[in-house]
């Protein structure tokens, strides 16, 4: 059995004055940030900008090919309805839900675990610069971090 390469992936949602950012990367397994997403999003909410992010990264993973992810992140809500431990009562929320779990279902391994920005760094050992931010804000809402093994 050939083992599955390990890659990270983060996604976030970050806010300058009142716009809300959807914002995802991936990191090979050396160490190299290979991909990376920012993109505006109106008319969403924290948790769908949220959801935005995650399909826009495991998109990205499929289109490369990865199988086996475990995603670290902060959005409890999210991962928990992703994961299928909670349902999304939302119309809105829940067709995110039902796009994210399609894609989920297309890897052979996958796991969600709730971390904060400091736990996350301490226990990877990685030193993650901040994504960008359009228009120079800098308050950062939420952190999410996604490995793939």
């Amino acid at each position: 059995m050939v083992q599955d390469k390990m890659y990270t992936g983060c996604f976030d949602i970050t806010r300058n004055n009142k716009n809300l950012y959807a914002v995802a990367w991936l990191i090979s397994p050396e160490g190299e940030r290979v991909w990376q997403f920012q993109e505006r999003v109106e008319g969403l909410d924290r948790n769908e900008a949220s959801y935005y992010a995650l399909q826009m990264l495991l998109e990205e993973v499929l289109v490369r090919g990865i199988t086996a992810v475990k995603f670290l992140g902060t959005n409890s809500l999210v991962m928990k309805q992703a994961s299928g431990q909670w349902q999304a009562k939302k119309t809105r929320l829940f067709n995110y839900c039902v796009k994210v779990r399609s894609l989920l279902a297309n890897l052979r391994h996958f796991r969600f675990e709730r971390l904060d920005r400091e736990q996350q760094e301490e226990e990877q050992e990685v030193s993650f610069s901040p994504v960008p931010q359009v228009g120079g804000g800098q308050e950062t809402e939420q952190f999410v971090m996604v490995s793939f093994w």
